[in-house]
């Protein structure tokens, strides 16, 4: 299982966010490297992760997602993430996260924002290195991605029924 602190860091990293870390209470500093932040975050035993990211001129506020862990070396894994906000943002890590550690394989369902809402998306073939999922339009269209195994579900590749990849010929030639 990969260490949640670690994956978290370097999604919000991914996602643009500066990680804000404080241990027990205190602040640690303000973070935009994943280095910075792990060596902040793994120098207590127990903390806050927080994602910022710059004033946000819609809202009159700043975007913010908070992440609290305890680590407890005499268990495995040996951390826990264990409150965090209830926003899009910490659901959309968590789910990623828990699908990482599934992992994804034939059959599996991931979930994908495309269109302004999240989509049902079904895994129907896979390489080494990369998945091919369908997912179904309110209107009845059905689309196909291309997503790298483990990686963020909002880089795809559209992959076409009538011309696709070599590599997804078989599968899609079988639906």
């Amino acid at each position: 299982m990969k260490k949640a602190h670690l994956h978290l860091i370097k999604w919000g990293l991914s996602k643009g966010y500066e990680i804000t870390v404080h241990i027990e209470g205190e602040y640690e500093g303000r973070y935009d490297t994943y280095l910075q932040a792990k060596e902040a975050v793994e120098a207590g035993d127990m903390g806050t992760i927080t994602f910022m990211r710059e004033w946000h001129e819609l809202c009159d506020m700043n975007e913010c997602t908070r992440f609290a862990y305890i680590f407890e070396y005499d268990q495995e894994p040996d951390e826990i993430i264990c409150d965090m906000s209830h926003t899009i943002i910490a659901e959309r890590w968590f789910k990623e996260y828990a699908q990482e550690d599934e992992g994804w394989s034939i059959g599996s369902y991931l979930d994908l924002d495309r269109n302004q809402a999240i989509r049902n998306g079904e895994v129907i073939g896979e390489t080494d290195k990369e998945v091919l999922v369908e997912y179904e339009m309110p209107n009845g269209a059905i689309y196909l991605n291309q997503i790298t195994k483990f990686g963020d579900t909002d880089i795809y590749k559209a992959v076409s029924r009538r011309k696709p990849a070599k590599k997804w010929e078989a599968v899609i030639n079988s639906l």
